[in-house]
């Protein structure tokens, strides 16, 4: 069965277990336990194979749907998060959300249920992909064209989560798959939709509610920092966050702590992406940095505008930059040379000298 092990102590602990009773230290997964649910059938209907990935809510199985034949993914919950309301609510949010989000690029969701030993899970299309995030640890910055590529993709699944009145609040690296990676045929897939926000709803648990922050750090909006009441400018903020990292290899905003990073956001201005790769489009700095513009009015309004940005800001014409005028310059009057004397006042040498005599 499977253990947590306290990464100080190295004592193993039943799976339940959080924290270490004797440091305190957070537990995680003993890498030497076997995984309990490798070999599991959910249901009746899906044969769970191999683990695949590991998250906060859940790990993500490859599993095998026994009637069809046909691969598939299966989240499962955490079994010590299986009596937390909040974290039970988010994981049917998150079924929920991204079965409304019908779009190529974002993941199909395919099934949901509970098992009668009460084991949560939640069936997607299996993706033969990696993670935005792994791209990046291997390649560092991605070329402009490549980088636009992926995000209007992106873009193009968040645009259709926003007509449905619903907002992502996680979109980061690890939530962007790509599949066909390093082939011109690559294709993103949007996933994780666990703390997504249904605007319509009028019922919004602590989780997603005004005052409380959400999200990941490094790419939450500054309303998002402030736990302000959020629409899909906030998503926008976060793709804005994702393209300046794809670009220059880094985040715009890093902090020892979350809560100095958090004020960043806020108050702190990127540093424009050409000051790091100047090899960068003008244009598409210019889309970049008014996607990360702190007031979420300045933003592009949708992600569907933010998609025809990037493509234009690629294309040949040229960039937008403020009007010079030009300030015209006053001539001075050209000074003319008085007109020679008539003739008639030009008089001899002795005269001029007989008027000194007599003006006595």
């Amino acid at each position: 069965m499977a253990k947590k092990k306290c990464p100080a102590c190295s004592q193993l602990f039943a799976e339940t277990a959080v924290f270490c009773p004797n440091d305190g230290k957070r537990l995680v997964d003993d890498e030497e336990s076997p995984d309990k649910f490798v070999g599991l059938v959910l249901d009746a209907k899906y044969q769970v194979e191999r683990l695949i990935g590991k998250g906060g809510m859940g790990n993500v199985y490859e599993a095998k749907h026994l009637h069809m034949g046909l691969p598939v993914a299966v989240k499962i919950l955490h079994p010590h998060l299986v009596t937390d309301s909040t974290a039970v609510e988010r994981f049917r949010r998150e079924a929920r959300s991204a079965r409304t989000v019908n779009h190529p690029n974002a993941i199909s969701i395919m099934d949901f249920g509970v098992t009668s030993d009460n084991v949560l899970y939640l069936v997607m299309e299996l993706i033969n992909g990696i993670s935005l995030q792994e791209v990046l640890k291997r390649e560092t910055t991605i070329e402009s064209s490549r980088a636009v590529k992926i995000m209007r993709q992106v873009c193009l699944a968040v645009d259709v989560a926003h007509q449905k009145s619903i907002i992502h609040r996680d979109l980061k690296p690890d939530n962007i798959l790509i599949l066909d990676y390093g082939k011109d045929t690559e294709k993103v897939k949007v996933i994780d939709f666990s703390i997504a926000k249904m605007k319509e709803s009028g019922k919004d648990p602590n989780l997603t509610s005004a005052g409380v922050v959400v999200g990941t750090p490094q790419y939450i909006s500054p309303e998002q920092a402030q736990g302000l009441e959020l629409d899909n400018r906030s998503d926008i903020y976060s793709m804005g966050i994702i393209l300046y990292q794809m670009l220059t290899g880094n985040v715009p905003f890093t902090g020892k702590t979350s809560a100095m990073l958090l004020m960043q956001h806020i108050q702190a201005k990127p540093k424009p992406p050409r000051e790091i790769k100047p090899e960068i489009p003008i244009r598409l700095e210019q889309s970049v940095l008014r996607s990360l513009s702190k007031q979420a009015k300045d933003r592009q309004q949708s992600a569907a505008v933010l998609a025809q940005e990037l493509e234009e800001a690629l294309s040949n014409a040229p960039a937008e930059v403020p009007e010079i005028k030009q300030i015209p310059i006053k001539e001075e009057p050209k000074q003319e040379k008085p007109p020679p004397p008539p003739p008639e006042q030009k008089k001899s040498f002795w005269q001029r000298l007989l008027s000194l005599v007599f003006a006595r």
